[in-house]
């Protein structure tokens, strides 16, 4: 019935020193509206000029980026400097997607986007044949599967955790059995 947009990232993904906007939209239905609650995510460029309402129907995100196959659902988006190149990289998981190859139901996927000023358009991760509502999408910069099938892995987070030079990647799987 909606998209259910609601979870949100503010970090700067276009590298321009300006806070960008990420949302996610759990049950949106991917391109031309052929993946239902596939789930996706927008990226809205930071500006000084930013301001009023912003109806993604009228005036699209400056990125929007479509998870994989029908009832995925898109579950959370952050951002972080994961590749050490100055700028953060948009992170999102699909709790509810099936892995690799299709063959773990409710698995769980994780997406890296590398940040970058050309991001801009679409981007769709879809690799397979036969995406619905497009052709085979670009690859993301890094895809992480959950190990086993029910797992609802994809909630993701952001941080140093271990001191270094580099953010860490914190993902979650909800109903994962130890």
């Amino acid at each position: 019935i909606g998209d259910s947009m609601g979870r949100l990232a503010v970090a700067d993904v276009a590298g321009d020193s300006l806070d960008d906007l990420i949302l996610a939209a759990q049950f949106a239905d991917g391109p031309s509206n052929l993946r239902v609650d596939a789930g996706e995510a927008y990226v809205i460029n930071g500006s000084a000029a930013l301001s009023g309402t912003k109806d993604l129907l009228v005036s699209p995100a400056n990125l929007t980026v479509y998870t994989e196959d029908a009832f995925d659902e898109l579950s959370s988006v952050d951002a972080g400097d994961v590749n050490a190149d100055g700028k953060k990289d948009l992170i999102f998981g699909a709790d509810d997607a099936d892995g690799q190859t299709e063959g773990k139901v409710d698995a769980g996927e994780l997406y890296v986007i590398y940040g970058s000023s050309a991001l801009s358009g679409s981007r769709d991760v879809c690799q397979g044949v036969g995406c619905a509502g497009g052709s085979q999408g670009a690859a993301p910069g890094v895809a992480i599967f959950g190990a086993d099938a029910l797992d609802d892995f994809g909630t993701v987070a952001t941080g140093n955790v271990n001191g270094g030079s580099i953010d860490d990647i914190i993902v979650g799987a909800a109903l994962a059995d130890g």
